[in-house]
C-alpha cells in the first residue's frame, strides 16, 4: 500500500493540508440534505447561499465530495440524507488525508467501489483548446465502466482550481461541471469559465466500479432500481454490493427505501433545472 501511494504521488499533484474539521464554519446550505444541494455547493463564505461548510482552500475536497454523493459512496459517520454540513465535514474527516495525494487516498478509502486510474496532462496553448482536449479525452473513455473526472485548471489570475465533471453533452461537445468556485460555471466554455480564464492543465480519472443502490447497473440510482431490488428480495438473492444501498452488509427492505429516497431527490433536481445526476 505504501509503495502504491509513493508511485502514484510521483505523477499526481500532492495534496495540501486541509483546514481541520473543527475550523469549519457552517455556510448558507448547511442545513439542507447533502443529496438535495450537493451539485451546487460552493466553497467560499461569500456568496454563501450554497456553502455547506466554509472551506476556502478545499476546491479539490469539494470536487471529490460531490463525486461521493453522486455515486452514493458510503461514509461511516454520515450518509447523503444528513445535512450538507454534517456530510461535508465528515467526508473531509474520513476521505481526505493531508499526508497523501487526495484523489489517491479518496480512491483507496472507497475501494473496492472505485479505483484511481490516472492523471492525464492536457497540453494546450489556449484555454479553448484545453476545453476541446478535455472533452475529447473524457468522451473517449465513455463505455461500460463509468468514470468520474476531476479537472485541474489554472485561472487567469494564476490560481489553481479543481472541478468535477457532471456530465458530457455529445451534441454540443461540452463538459458540464460540478463547479464549486465563488462564481459558478455551468460548463467549460460558458461566460463564467471564459471570464475566469479556466485553462485545463490535467484530468484525474477515477473508475466507478460499483454504485451502491444501482441494482440495474446503469451507474444511476433511480426508482427502477428500487422496483428491481424489491423483486429480487422476494427470492433468495445472493449478496451484492450493488444491491446494498445503505452499505450495512445486509439486503433488506431498508435498501429499497434508501433507493426510493435517493431517487426522489435526484428526480426533483432534474425537474428543477439544477445540475442533475446523469
Amino acid at each position: 500500500m505504501k509503495n502504491l501511494f509513493a508511485i502514484l504521488s510521483a505523477v499526481v499533484l500532492t495534496s495540501t493540508l486541509s483546514l481541520s474539521v473543527s475550523a469549519f464554519a457552517p455556510g448558507g446550505a448547511a442545513d439542507t440534505p447533502a443529496i438535495e444541494s450537493f451539485s451546487t455547493w460552493t466553497q467560499f463564505a461569500s456568496p454563501d447561499t450554497q456553502t455547506p461548510a466554509i472551506d476556502e482552500t478545499g476546491c479539490l475536497d469539494y470536487s471529490l465530495a460531490k463525486i461521493a454523493v453522486r455515486y452514493n459512496l458510503p461514509l461511516d459517520g454520515a450518509d447523503v440524507f444528513d445535512t450538507s454540513y454534517t456530510y461535508y465535514t465528515e467526508f473531509v474527516e474520513e476521505a481526505i488525508h493531508p499526508a497523501y495525494t487526495k484523489a489517491v487516498y479518496f480512491s483507496e478509502h472507497f475501494a473496492p467501489l472505485v479505483r484511481f486510474e490516472e492523471q492525464v496532462p492536457i497540453n494546450a496553448d489556449t484555454a479553448s483548446q484545453s476545453w476541446e482536449q478535455a472533452y475529447e479525452y473524457c468522451h473517449s473513455l465513455q463505455g461500460d465502466i463509468p468514470r468520474a473526472f476531476v479537472l485541474e485548471m489554472h485561472t487567469a489570475s494564476g490560481s489553481s482550481h479543481f472541478v468535477a465533471v457532471e456530465s458530457l453533452d455529445p451534441v454540443q461537445e461540452r463538459l458540464y461541471l460540478y463547479d464549486s468556485g465563488d462564481r459558478f460555471s455551468e460548463y467549460l466554455g460558458d461566460s463564467v469559465s471564459q471570464s475566469r480564464g479556466y485553462h485545463v492543465e490535467s484530468i484525474y480519472t477515477i473508475k466507478i466500479l460499483t454504485v451502491p443502490g444501482d441494482a440495474d447497473g446503469d451507474a444511476q440510482i433511480t426508482l427502477s432500481d428500487a422496483v428491481l431490488l424489491g423483486m429480487l428480495l422476494m427470492h433468495d438473492t445472493k449478496y451484492d454490493l450493488r444491491y446494498d444501498a445503505n452499505q450495512d452488509g445486509l439486503l433488506t427492505a431498508e435498501d429499497t427505501d434508501y433507493i426510493t429516497r435517493y431517487a426522489q431527490y435526484t428526480q426533483l433536481s432534474a425537474e428543477g433545472g439544477n445540475a442533475s445526476i446523469k
